[in-house]
């Protein structure tokens, strides 16, 4: 099936893990899954998340499911497992307390099995059942080849410390070796970003000059945010 999914609720397809009433942010994530082509049989990729925002129930949608057809088929799990033809859940969604940690979400994947080297990408939504705007956008990369013995997956990991920042921000990234490391403006502007091209050295960023508020600060790598993190600056 090559088509792009809606919810009939006026979502707009955005690629972008960042909106004004964001709520969620992204923790972990398998970025990357990488299987074996020469058979048929299942992967799975697992997100988790954290709510900043006030108690709601989130609920999931299937937003885009590929264009390349290395899969037959895939399918998620979040308050209930929904099957291949299903693509948004139904039955009330997962309700989140602030500051709440949730890892209920992964989606699985059926390999045709064709002995192919390709690679495909599919979006879910997760978004706020009380106000569609409250949205974020998960980009699931799936690799393939008939040479790939075993399942792989990178989760990229990101620390952000003092938070909240009063004068300089330092972000650790892991497991991923370059991207940028961007802080956004509760507006959607660009306030800050770096390039870094090694995990295994923090990324510097001066706030001392932001005003106090919330930002967001995304992890970039080939025009995908892959983490989103909330940042208080507070001087």
């Amino acid at each position: 099936m090559k088509k792009i999914y809606t919810l009939g609720i006026a979502l707009s397809l955005t690629l972008s893990s960042f909106v004004q009433a964001q709520s969620l942010s992204l923790v972990t994530m398998d970025t990357n899954t990488v299987a074996n082509s020469s058979y048929l049989h299942e992967v799975k990729a697992h997100v988790t998340v954290t709510n900043n925002g006030p108690e709601a129930t989130f609920e999931m949608a299937r937003i885009y499911n590929g264009s390349v057809g290395i899969a037959d088929s895939n399918y998620f799990c979040w308050d209930l497992c929904y099957g291949v033809g299903t693509d948004s859940s139904q039955f009330g969604g997962v309700t989140l307390a602030n500051g709440a940690r949730n890892s209920d979400f992964y989606i699985g994947w059926y390999i045709k099995g064709n002995n192919v080297t390709e690679s495909d990408s599919v979006i879910y939504r997760y978004y706020n059942a009380a106000d569609v705007n409250d949205y974020l956008d998960i980009v699931f990369h799936l690799s393939v080849a008939p040479s790939i013995s075993i399942r792989e997956s990178k989760a990229v990991t990101v620390n952000a410390y003092p938070n909240p920042a009063k004068d300089r921000l330092t972000v650790q990234v892991g497991n991923m070796d370059h991207g940028v490391v961007r802080l956004m403006n509760l507006a959607g502007m660009m306030v800050s970003q770096k390039n870094f091209t090694s995990n295994s050295t923090p990324v510097e960023m001066e706030v001392r000059t932001l005003p106090a508020g919330v930002y967001m600060l995304q992890v970039v790598n080939d025009g995908q945010i892959l983490n989103t993190q909330r940042i208080v600056v507070s001087h």
